[in-house]
């Protein structure tokens, strides 16, 4: 069975987000050089790179927060949102992005390529996860056989139920990899064609990020934004050599193409 019980695709193409085919950038420009101040100083984070982090980044960090505290998490989150919103000022233009997007989609990887068969791995294991969340509260004799055996609602409710999941973690990353090694062979094509959406689409992704960066600084300025980071900075461990080190190093194996500065985060969907 296919990774997902309602939505069903081309193994090497990466599943996306309901409710847009353009993703938002999630990461600026400037974010690899911030991450690696954080990783070698072993610091908190300073409230621009804070302002850099993905939204569920940032959540990560203050879902404990309480009373006094997540409020003025909130108001830091609410930013955060805003700078990230796919329909919002800071994303490349659409036009653009669409164009290439569009090249990127159409390549084909091998069925023997690396990608493609993690990506059915994953999957696989996904299924798995997804039939025995079904199952949970099943007694022998009425336990499926099959994720595709259940209600659209019920699938919904079990891939909700799983989407933190390592299996569901798993299936974005080989889905992210199957994306890059697409656009690898979009940005090594030799024709010309290609390589003007290509070079039309970085100089938009340049724009976008030089406009975000920009915000992100002014917002850095503000009074009140510093208040509430002052209120909620010992949020974020110093954690240098720890799970900062694993973060920011998956950040910046990301950026090693523009695609990570483009892919939203994509859910995992039943």
């Amino acid at each position: 069975m296919s990774v997902n019980a309602v939505n069903s695709a081309p193994v090497d193409a990466p599943k996306k987000k309901s409710s847009s085919s353009v993703a938002a950038p999630t990461i600026g420009l400037g974010v690899v050089g911030a991450g690696a101040g954080y990783l070698a100083g072993g610091k908190r984070p300073s409230l621009e790179e804070v302002f850099k982090m993905a939204p569920d980044t940032f959540e990560s960090h203050v879902k404990e927060a309480k009373d006094e505290v997540k409020t003025e998490a909130d108001k830091i989150g609410e930013e955060i949102k805003k700078l990230n919103d796919e329909n919002g000022e800071f994303v490349p233009d659409k036009a653009k992005k669409e164009a290439f997007d569009s090249q990127v989609n159409g390549q084909k990887l091998a069925d023997d390529a690396a990608e493609t068969k993690a990506l059915e791995k994953a999957n696989e294991n996904y299924d798995k996860k997804l039939l025995e969340e079904l199952n949970k509260d099943k007694k022998d004799g009425e336990k499926l056989a099959k994720a595709a055996d259940a209600s659209e609602e019920a699938r919904k409710a079990a891939a909700e139920a799983i989407k933190d999941s390592d299996e569901a973690k798993a299936v974005k990353t080989a889905e992210d990899n199957v994306r890059a090694a697409k656009e690898k062979l979009v940005r090594e094509s030799a024709d010309e064609n290609v390589k003007k959406v290509v070079k039309e689409f970085d100089e938009a992704v340049q724009a976008a990020t030089e406009n975000k960066n920009k915000k992100i600084a002014e917002l850095a300025g503000k009074d009140d934004m510093k208040n509430a980071f002052a209120k909620i900075k010992k949020l974020f461990p110093k954690e240098g050599k720890g799970k900062a080190a694993l973060l920011w190093g998956g950040i910046a194996a990301a950026v090693g193409l523009i695609a990570g500065l483009v892919l939203g985060g994509s859910k995992k969907e039943a």
